[in-house]
């Protein structure tokens, strides 16, 4: 028995392999290909972590245009299009119905590894200029291997068409077992996200952050607001262009403004998928922040699962210490790909600042593991 199939004005993108046999001097290129495996099926062209819903949901849509479908994939792409509030979906009357008012409950194990855990100050003198200051031991950073665990209720209200309010509020119990110290830590999140239209949306984000550590505490609040594009440029790359001004609040000390351009792209029907984000700061007179930053991720299929490998380059300037100026240069390489039933994420992130004291380099390392769903 033939598979039913539909016909939509919008239909996902086929895997369309060679059958003719490979000539031998194209044998490596044919591992490669092999080994990406790009796409593997029509639906998961779009859906590579990095798109997103909406740009992996407008994706599937041009990819659809005037191509026949499986009515699996129609009730895929019907499902995800009414969840974004588009109550007819593919106007194919499938079944599906998405709940105006969503809301869940999720928990998942942590293994992570983190260079201060309690908080603490370098594990080397200070020296400003002739100066030399030792620190006292007991406040010195402790690094090592976090265990616990994470919980998250959340959920979305649809008003609309591309009209919903995401919210979610999580927390994290993690300890040490080589030091005997816990991490606890907490964030709420609210973002109203509005199609307006001709695939322009609206955004509005605001979040609040709370970490307790063994010396030191912090509470950070953020607010963001921006206007996001979707567009097919060329004809097989589809991208989400997005400006937002963001604030962030910490401690209530102070406020830090930054203007953000971001670009989320799947280009080549699937093959590659890219994200660029520039973002630049104002400057706080003796205030250490965040000036210039520009992260690029890469993501693709390899072995039929997704890997993302990301470099990002800040710098920070306005901070003093004793007079003296503490402007800083991060950089931060990283790589994450799942494997079994958990995922992997290695990386380096080095630190230069004008005080020796606050250099850094330290490795990244973390395993996430798919939650429990209640």
């Amino acid at each position: 028995m033939k598979p039913r199939r539909c016909r939509s004005s919008t239909a996902p993108l086929s895997a369309r392999g060679n059958r003719n046999p490979l000539p031998a001097r194209a044998l490596f290129l044919a591992i490669i290909a092999a080994a990406l495996a790009a796409v593997a099926s029509p639906a998961h062209a779009c859906l590579h972590p990095m798109a997103g819903e909406r740009l992996g949901n407008y994706c599937l849509l041009r990819a659809m245009h005037n191509r026949a479908i499986s009515l699996g994939v129609a009730r895929m792409v019907d499902a995800r299009l009414k969840n974004e509030g588009y109550s007819g979906g593919l106007g194919a009357d499938l079944p599906y119905q998405a709940r105006r008012v969503s809301f869940g409950f999720s928990v998942s194990p942590v293994v992570t590894w983190s260079s201060n855990i309690n908080g603490g100050n370098p594990q080397t003198e200070l020296r400003l200029g002739s100066l030399v200051f030792q620190g006292d031991s007991q406040y010195t950073r402790k690094e090592g291997v976090l265990l616990g665990a994470s919980a998250s209720v959340g959920g979305r209200w649809l008003y609309g068409g591309g009209r919903y309010l995401n919210y979610s509020v999580a927390a994290s119990q993690t300890r040490s077992p080589a030091h005997d110290l816990d991490v606890r830590w907490g964030v709420a999140r609210l973002c109203s996200l509005n199609h307006i239209r001709n695939w322009w949306y609206a955004d509005g984000c605001y979040s609040g952050n709370r970490s307790i550590v063994e010396i030191s505490n912090s509470t950070t609040k953020n607010s963001s607001f921006g206007v996001v594009k979707l567009l097919t440029l060329p004809a097989d790359s589809h991208h989400e262009l997005g400006l937002h001004v963001k604030r962030l609040f910490d401690d209530g000390s102070y406020r830090h403004k930054r203007h953000e351009l971001s670009l989320n792209s799947i280009h080549a029907g699937g093959l590659l998928y890219t994200h660029l984000n520039l973002t630049r700061g104002e400057r706080i007179e003796n205030r250490l922040t965040m000036r210039r930053s520009t992260a690029a991720k890469l993501g693709m299929r390899l072995l039929n699962r997704p890997l993302t490998v990301g470099v990002t380059l800040s710098e920070s300037t306005g901070g003093r210490f004793l007079g003296f100026s503490r402007n800083e240069t991060s950089r931060v390489v990283s790589a994450s790909y799942p494997l079994w039933n958990f995922s992997l994420t290695i990386g380096h992130r080095k630190t230069d600042s004008l005080i020796d004291y606050y250099d850094a380099s330290e490795p990244i390392l973390g395993i996430g593991f798919p939650p429990l769903r209640f």
